[in-house]
């Protein structure tokens, strides 16, 4: 008998320190629920956080329970590493999720969720907390409630940004709204806008791209005409002034063009077909040649380029150059005399003379003078006296 009692105290003896081991094992697993990212949030701020879970024995499930309190819901996404049994789901301020790890398990902390909230507009206090259980993995699935987790958060109005220095100015034109296109207009309006803040602008108009005004105020004013344009390329150059100092500054290209193509000719050949073509070119100071028409006969063909062939012959020949503006030069084709020879039969030689022949040419083709000069050549020395006697006289005389 007492042997039995012995046996039987054994084994109640054994039974106890399996069931105390198993106990204590549980009992002695804790988790916990945690909420990231504390601090201060500026009002209207859009931030994230994230719910964390911490076992102390490795766990393969986790149920979350999130409340939260003076703060906007934007949206939840739960750890992919989790395969969701329930949510996440929201319902006001609240957000519950349940989800496990399929063939296998975590240990220490892992994120459960995180979600996305937005501070309310006006400054106050926000806060949101986090509690749950997990399921161990020790083949039964034993659950350990988690302590609670917790943060709040100062939500305050951000102070107001220092002060920069401004952007440099948006400059448009009513007159000349294309910096890439030519004008023809001398007379320029111009606009750009002022930003809160601004106090003064500088600017300057001339032909040089990168030209930085000086610090000296042109005023508040937001537009400017500059009449009689010089022709080709001017730029206007402004910039701002605010408390900081003076912005960078815009550069403006503005592109006029008052003047005719330069004057050209027109050349016209023969070829060997029995056609004439035509030649022709001319350029243009500022915005460059458009085009070439013709005019033949004074019927309009049409725009053409050089080397035209003319399909009948024709000296009645005007073409027009147009620049990319609208100038315009027409010139017309002057025919010309062919050379002096070619007027003359090929066969008309020319002979030369011998001295006889050229004293008898020149007798014969000044005998009137001759003639002339043989009779006063004799009177001469008569004439020489008699002046010298009208001479002498005057001077007894006197």
């Amino acid at each position: 008998m007492n042997k039995l009692i012995k046996i039987f105290a054994a084994i109640s003896l054994l039974f106890s320190l399996t069931l105390n081991m198993f106990v204590g094992t549980a009992f002695a697993a804790t988790s916990s629920f945690s909420v990231s990212n504390p601090g201060k949030k500026n009002t209207g701020e859009t931030f994230n956080v994230n719910i964390n879970v911490t076992g102390s024995e490795a766990y393969n499930a986790v149920t979350a329970n999130v409340s939260f309190t003076n703060l906007t819901y934007v949206s939840v996404s739960a750890n992919s590493e989790w395969t969701g049994v329930s949510g996440p789901t929201r319902s006001g301020n609240s957000i519950t999720f349940s989800g496990a790890k399929l063939g296998g398990s975590f240990s220490g902390s892992k994120r459960v969720l995180t979600v996305t909230f937005k501070a309310p507009s006006s400054a106050g206090t926000s806060s949101i907390s986090a509690s749950g259980t997990i399921a161990l993995a020790d083949g039964s699935g034993t659950k350990v409630t988690g302590s609670s987790g917790s943060t709040s958060f100062t939500i305050q109005t951000p102070p107001p940004p220092a002060p920069t220095v401004v952007g440099a100015p948006t400059v448009s034109s009513t007159t000349h709204p294309d910096s890439n296109t030519w004008y023809l207009l001398n007379t320029a309006t111009l606009s750009w806008n002022k930003v809160d803040g601004v106090t003064a602008f500088s600017y300057i108009l001339d032909q040089k791209g990168d030209t930085t005004p000086d610090d000296i105020s042109e005023g508040v004013e937001t537009t400017k005409t500059y009449p009689s344009l010089l022709e080709g390329r001017s730029y206007f150059h402004i910039k701002a002034l605010n408390s900081v100092g003076w912005s960078g500054v815009t550069h403006f290209l503005i592109q006029t063009d008052l003047s005719k193509p330069y004057p050209f000719s027109i050349t016209k050949i023969k070829g060997e077909d029995g056609k004439n073509t035509i030649y022709f070119l001319t350029e243009d100071e500022f915005s460059g040649i458009a085009k070439y028409t013709l005019k033949l006969n004074g019927i309009e063909i049409g725009e053409v380029k050089s080397k035209y062939i003319l399909e009948t012959d024709s000296n009645d020949i005007e073409v027009t150059a147009f620049d990319r503006v609208g100038n315009i030069y027409t010139s017309k084709y002057e025919s010309r005399l062919p050379p002096i020879s070619s007027q003359y039969p090929q066969e008309l030689k020319i002979e030369t003379l011998t001295p006889e022949q050229t004293l008898f040419s020149f007798i014969f083709h000044n005998f009137v003078w001759i003639i002339v000069l043989m009779v006063l050549l004799p009177l001469i020395p008569i004439l020489i006296f008699v002046i010298r006697k009208i001479i002498l006289n005057r001077v007894h005389k006197a």
